[in-house]
Parts: structure tokens; sequence; C-alpha cells
């Protein structure tokens, strides 16, 4: 691999896209498995 580049405010907006799907009241997260939660970042 040659010359490998990230555009690193792209992969932080997505991780801080990522990080709000099953977000709990507490500030947490709730991805139970194979729930809406948890299956809907996969689903767009």
């Amino acid at each position: 691999m040659n010359n490998l580049r990230i555009n690193s405010a792209r992969l932080n907006l997505n991780i801080r896209l990522l990080s709000q799907f099953g977000m709990n009241t507490a500030g947490g997260l709730d991805r139970t498995t194979f729930t809406p939660a948890e299956l809907a970042p996969a689903n767009g």
C-alpha cells in the first residue's frame, strides 16, 4: 500500500454520527444485539 491517506475530518464526523445510535438518557449507549438501535448504523 503506497500513500494511504485518511481524511481525519470525515473519519471524526462518521464516528460522531455513529455514536448517536443507541444513546440513552444517562449518556451511555444501549446497543443490544439485533435491536433497532444496534442495526440502525448498518442500515444507514
